[in-house]
């Protein structure tokens, strides 16, 4: 019979039966274990092992335990570790760290295969097992920690070979993308792999993670890979080659992976980011596998394997958990596969990541059974790693058949041993197992709900009583959905408490069996969330009455609409109490007329909805009886008109509260009704105001502040006096001085109502402040009795003479000052200048006369008008022009520049006595010098006595002469000094000559003598510098001249110079060689040598010259030497050529 896939509807619960005894007990984890041999898993504490990830174990035929190991050490059945079961080269650490597989057609042979971890370089090795060994409890022999492949990664998993005549190992290499299958048969372990290169490349550590998982039927394989993705494959187990390769997530955190037992649903531990925090479920019959993920659990820590257990349920890793999750039903889609997190408690063991992986040794075979639920028949099916020939079933309840998918009835719910004889084309097996019949539960209806607002948390598991009725079986459970396909499917339970929305909910109730979830019933109820009452804030209800009692009926039904709040009063009801525990608990409502019996009492509102009176809220407001205050007529403020004029409002308070007690009632002042009404803003005092006003007055009663009154009254504001203040009065004094004057006031009346409305106010003057003030004794054209005097003037309103003001001011009466002008003046002009300066400020003590110059303040002027105006005052120096000028002198009394008196005098300036005479003059020594000064002066007077225009001087020094011009009212003089000094004509005492050059020669003149002296040679242009250079060859005439006139010296001079070559050739042509010019120096020596220094001949200045013999013998061409001794001493030496 071919192999049939099992498709498990929703509604049909699957329950597994698994074959295969020697994969029955686990050890993992910390010293962790389970023995399935009975079907339902049993703890086991005699573990002995503890790996972080993976394990291995493997039983006999009949389920009894052979060995274990986590890829390092191998323990025996003994849990003790075989004499050479140390050392293996896997790693707990590895997520498959290790796998066991018999050797086939060898029942004592067993090959453990292990994995190094993040894909170091153990890699993928192998170490066999001699059962035999150690009195039958096994030892690894010598074939050890055998390499395969190095690195790779941690995944590992067997698959049975599509023959039957072998395994595959697979493992992935490190590094790349390949897979390595490497067979296993009864010839041993094949060394060389067969290679897949199929998916993404591995080539991080932590791409090394994860399991590598095979379905049971060997066609489908799965690769978790960690940070990474996960990638399912088409596997041939006939080949051992991976192909077809998809991607079904890419989440990070892809760890543990399994397949039902049919190979259509496939599980995954995974999770974004690094942690492992999911279990989703795939379905592996639809075409977009990665769209039909269902997440079935999350966690807080993390979740490790999966793995699927002979009992046909998959078991989950909790890392360091006490507890195994399961996964009931793993053929169902979503949560109906029954995920418990809580599965088979592990004490005093615990789970960390890894569980053993079970290898298919024999005949596989999984039953499943369909609609296990009470009163449905059960359906039971087949399916395995070969083909099915036969089957005897015994259902447990005394029943059989020999159908190979019977379907059974049971007629009553219990745990029922099914018993299933399988014949297969290769071998048989029997299995039996428990199966459990679970019983129907019933969903009673309940009655729609209704909560308020402040109770939006619901908690559902309230109605959970009302829902089971009278079902009592501890196995019945109730879940809450939102919808009733969540609920037929069991998906996304609802969490109580829930949190109500607003309005209506409706909520499906699903009583189900825990033994079976899909035992179930489901009914439906609906949840109103009322809204969240508010009552409103009532206003205080008081009663104001006059006369007063204290006691008055309230109609609190008024108070209705405030409480109400907007809310329609068809729907929500309201009453009063007057304590608030009775408002809570609703009784001894007050009536619609309550009469108070305390002037003040708090009463109490209940607003409650009429569906729900449990959906209430109280509130509260005051009532009181207080007495109404009554305000009598009320007169006016008047003030009289000036700048903010401040009321003291609070001087009416007597007026406005008339027989009402102070102490009882407040009394405030505002400036509109509203304010008065509202009691906002009240005046602060006092206050300020410049303009007529209307003023509101509130008379509030203190303990109940509604019984209030509001009146009126007016501020009348007359308008300001004149800010404008009176000013001083000054006044000059005739020509007595006697102090008194008469002052006329008009001019400062009119200052001070200057702009102002006619007839709006009067000014009138008093001698003292307290006849102002009652005004009495008013005086004008007043002659004053004191100097000076204090007047007051007094300024009031025309309509309202009690509004005034009063001012003083001073007045006072000034001297006149009487002035005495100057006689008139005359002055010679400044020296060289065509005015003289006249120091005006002499002139003040002839012009004061004796008055104090301290009362007088003296200026003089240029014209009458700018005297009598006091303006463009002359300074103190004044520069007065040559001529006549007059000047005007102002004297005015310091305290009042209007006495003041003018007068004027005139000042004569004459031009200055100008002398134009030569001061400096050269006395020639042994001569005599006139002096001559100019004509037209009136006298003359030298130093030396003279009185005439000139005279004659023989003596170096200085004279001066005084010249006079005489006026008619005075005489002007000046006075020239004249300086005399001896000069002498120059004695030339020595001239230096530097010569010998053609053009290059110069001299140096040393004169003396008591003069200034300049220096010439050609007797026209003189130096001041008595050296002469870059001169040629000649003669020349030395000058030297007196600069004062004295005369000129001269001296002729020479230069010498001698000729470089001659030429005695008889050519009458520089026939002779001497010095020239020799004649000018007679005295001049000059003896001539040949190269050997021996004379040949001396010449003197009026020689002819050498002709180049010596003694008559011609001598030859050559240079010959000389030397010249000159009368002064000097000497010079050369030599020249003789050319013939």
């Amino acid at each position: 019979m071919a192999k049939k896939l099992l498709i498990l509807l929703l509604l049909c619960l699957g329950h597994i039966l698994y074959a295969q005894n020697d994969s029955n007990i686990w050890y993992f984890g910390g010293k962790a274990g389970l023995d399935f041999n009975n079907g339902a898993p049993v703890v086991l504490n005699d573990g002995q092992m503890e790996t972080f990830e993976g394990s291995a174990s493997i039983s006999d035929s009949s389920g009894q335990l052979l060995f274990y190991t986590n890829g390092e050490k191998v323990w025996n059945k003994n849990h003790q570790v075989m004499s050479n079961g140390s050392d293996l080269m896997g790693s707990s650490s590895s997520s498959q760290a290790c796998i066991i597989i018999p050797k086939p057609d060898s029942p004592n042979i067993y090959y453990i295969f292990t994995t190094d971890d993040f894909g170091n370089s153990k890699g993928l090795r192998y170490s066999e097992i001699d059962i035999t060994l150690e009195n039958g409890l096994g030892n690894v022999n010598a074939n050890k920690n055998i390499l395969l492949a190095s690195p790779t990664c941690e995944k590992l998993t067997a698959v049975k070979k599509a023959n039957n005549s072998g395994f595959w190992i697979v493992a992935h290499d490190y590094g790349s993308n390949k897979f390595l299958s490497y067979s296993v048969s009864s010839s041993g372990v094949n060394t060389v792999p067969v290679i897949s290169a199929v998916g993404i490349p591995i080539t991080s550590q932590a791409g090394a993670v994860g399991y590598l998982k095979a379905s049971i039927d060997g066609t489908k394989m799965v690769s978790c890979n960690y940070l990474n993705n996960l990638e399912l494959y088409d596997f041939n187990a006939s080949t051992g080659q991976l192909s077809n390769v998809k991607v079904i997530n890419t989440k990070e955190a892809n760890y543990g992976a399994e397949f039902s037992p049919s190979g259509n649903k496939l599980y995954v531990t995974t999770g974004s980011g690094i942690y492992i925090q999911e279990i989703v479920q795939y379905n592996l019959n639809v075409p977009n596998i990665t769209a039909s993920a269902v997440t079935l659990s999350t966690t807080n820590s993390q979740f490790g394997a999966l793995q699927l257990a002979s009992d046909g349920k998959i078991y989950v890793s909790l890392a360091n958990s006490k507890y195994l999750g399961v996964i009931h039903q793993p053929e169902n889609l979503g949560p109906t596969c029954n995920f418990d997190k809580e599965g088979p408690f592990v004490d005093p063991g615990i789970c960390i990541f890894g569980l053993p992986q079970p290898v298919p040794v024999g005949f596989s075979v999984f039953v499943a059974s369909r609609s296990i639920c009470l009163g449905s028949s059960t359906q039971f099916t087949i399916s395995g790693n070969q083909t099915v020939i036969a089957a005897n079933w015994n259902f447990g309840d005394g029943t059989t058949s020999n159908d190979l998918s019977p379907n059974h009835l049971y007629t009553a719910a219990g745990i029922y041993n099914v018993t299933v004889n399988v014949q297969g084309v290769n071998g048989s097996t029997i299995h039996t197992s428990s199966i459990v019949i679970a019983e129907i539960p019933f969903a009673n209806s309940i009655k729609n709900k209704v909560a308020c607002e402040s109770n939006a948390v619901y908690d559902l598991t309230q109605n959970n009583v009302e829902i089971k009725g009278n079902q009592f079986n501890p196995t019945f459970k109730v879940a809450y959905f939102s919808s009733e396909s969540n609920a037929t499917l069991h998906n996304n339970p609802l969490q109580s408490p829930y949190n109500l929305p607003s309005g209506t909910t409706t909520f499906f109730a699903k009583i189900y069996n825990s033994e079976n979830i899909n035992c179930y019933s489901i009914t439906s109820f609906k949840v109103t969330l009322l809204n969240q009452l508010v009552a409103g804030l009532p206003q205080d209800y008081t009663i104001c009455e006059s006369p007063y009692d204290g006691i008055a009926q309230f109609s609190l039904t008024q108070k209705d609409t405030e409480v109400l709040n907007g809310l329609d009063p068809s729907q929500f009801g309201v009453a009063y109490y007057n304590d608030y525990n009775k408002a809570i608990a609703g009784i001894d409502e007050l009536p619609l007329f309550y009469a108070n019996s305390n002037p003040q009492e708090t009463i109490y509102a209940r607003l409650e909805n009429k569906m729900n009176s449990a959906c209430f809220a109280v509130t509260s407001f005051l009532i009181g009886v207080g007495e109404q205050p009554i305000i009598g007529s009320l007169t006016n403020l008047v003030e009289c008109g000036r700048k903010n004029i401040a009321f003291e409002l609070t001087e009416k308070n007597a007026e406005v509260l008339g027989n009402l007690s102070p102490t009882s009632f407040i009394v405030q002042y505002f400036l509109s009704e509203q304010n008065a009404i509202e009691g906002s803003n009240a005046i602060d005092m006092p206050y300020f105001t410049s303009v007529n006003q209307t003023i509101y007055v509130s008379v509030k009663n203190v303990n109940n502040t509604n019984c209030t009154a509001i009146s009126t009254f007016n501020l009348i504001v007359l308008p300001s006096l004149p800010s404008v203040l009176p000013v001083a009065m000054n006044a000059c004094d005739d020509s007595s001085n006697d102090g008194i004057e008469v002052f006329d006031f008009d001019e400062q009346t009119n200052l001070l109502l200057d702009n102002q409305p006619s007839g709006a106010f009067e000014v009138t003057y008093h001698v003292s402040n307290s006849d102002a003030v009652s005004s009495e004794d008013a005086i004008n054209n007043y002659s004053n009795i004191s100097n000076p005097q204090i007047i007051y003037a007094r300024i009031s309103n025309s309509s309202e003479k009690s509004c005034f003001e009063v001012h003083p001011f001073s007045i006072a009466v000034h001297s006149q000052p009487i002035l005495v002008a100057p006689q008139d003046l005359y002055f010679c002009s400044d020296d060289g200048k065509m005015f003289a300066t006249v120091d005006l400020l002499s002139f003040d003590e002839t012009v004061l006369n004796g008055q104090p110059a301290a009362n007088f303040t003296i200026t003089y002027h240029n014209l009458l008008t700018e005297a009598q105006q006091g303006i463009n005052t002359l300074p103190k120096f004044y520069e007065a022009s040559v001529g006549t000028q007059i000047i005007y002198v102002r004297v005015e009394n310091t305290q009042n520049p209007s006495c003041f008196t003018v007068a004027n005098f005139q000042i004569q300036v004459y031009p200055a006595t100008i002398i134009n005479v030569k001061t400096n003059y050269t006395l020639c020594e042994n001569n005599s010098v006139e002096i001559i000064a100019p004509a037209g002066f009136d006298s003359y007077k030298w130093s030396t006595g003279e009185t005439t225009s000139s005279i004659f001087v023989t003596e170096e020094g200085t004279i001066t002469l005084t010249v006079t011009d005489i006026h008619e009212k005075i005489t002007c003089s000046n006075t020239a000094t004249i300086n005399i000094v001896n000069s002498s004509i120059a004695i030339i005492k020595e001239i230096i000559i530097s010569d010998w050059t053609d053009n290059q020669n110069s001299i140096r003149v040393i004169a003396e003598g008591s003069g200034n002296y300049e220096y010439s040679i050609d007797g026209e242009t003189y130096q001041t510098s008595p050296e002469f250079d870059g001169l040629e060859v000649g003669e020349y005439t030395v000058y030297v001249k007196d600069v004062n006139g004295c005369g000129i010296v001269e001296k002729p001079i020479y230069f010498l110079i001698y000729p470089k070559f001659f030429t005695p050739n008889g050519d009458g042509y520089n026939e002779k060689w001497h010095i020239k010019p020799s004649a000018l120096e007679p005295e001049l020596k000059v003896y001539i040598f040949d190269s050997k220094g021996r004379l040949l001949t001396s010449l003197d200045g009026r020689s002819e010259g050498w002709d180049g013999t010596c003694n008559s013998t011609k001598l030859p061409s050559a240079d010959y030497w000389f030397v010249v001794e000159r009368k002064s001493g000097k000497t010079f030496k050369g030599h020249f050529s003789l050319m013939r």
